[in-house]
């Protein structure tokens, strides 16, 4: 996902879960081209093979890819300011994917800049069909340095706006 955020195709791309009997699957499509599919192989697969288990696996189409130009993103100057960095632990139900969090983080925080993934977790303590997303938010005005009272306030508000939409809640173990 951050491959396809740094392509500037966050709002072309459509994430979708299947079923390969292989494991846990990840599809990306661009309107209905396949662009990358990836995830974790099934234990039973990796034994089949004398391999260590677990195998993450990730490949892009090269070919789905738009042409450059029109759809990458342009060149912006960088703020001198410095960024503002918020980490953040949710808990959803399991059939809440990653995007869903992500577009609305993006519609609700003012000044952010970015949003970036770096954990993923099922199981105990959390509860059957429940799911947490730990990630960065990275704030950062062009006007000049936020201070934390502006930034607690989007943080708030996208933990407002998560709630309300996803039935989200900070994960407090």
């Amino acid at each position: 996902e951050t491959l396809i955020e740094r392509l500037g195709l966050v709002q072309s791309v459509v994430m979708a879960k299947a079923a390969d009997g292989k494991g846990r699957l990840f599809q990306w499509f661009i309107g209905s081209a396949l662009l990358a599919d990836g995830g974790v192989l099934e234990k039973s697969v990796c034994d089949a093979f004398d391999v260590d288990w677990p195998v993450f696996y990730f490949d892009l189409c090269i070919d789905a890819l738009p042409p450059a130009g029109g759809a990458w993103p342009k060149y912006s100057q960088i703020t001198p300011y410095p960024a503002v960095k918020r980490d953040l632990c949710i808990v959803v139900d399991e059939n809440v994917q990653f995007d869903e969090l992500r577009n609305i983080i993006t519609k609700q925080a003012q000044y952010l800049d970015s949003i970036r993934l770096f954990d993923y977790y099922e199981g105990r303590p959390l509860g059957e069909g429940k799911r947490s997303y730990t990630f960065r938010l990275s704030f950062r005005s062009p006007e000049g340095t936020l201070d934390s009272i502006t930034v607690d306030k989007d943080v708030q508000r996208v933990l407002g706006a998560l709630q309300r939409e996803l039935g989200a809640v900070l994960r407090s173990e």
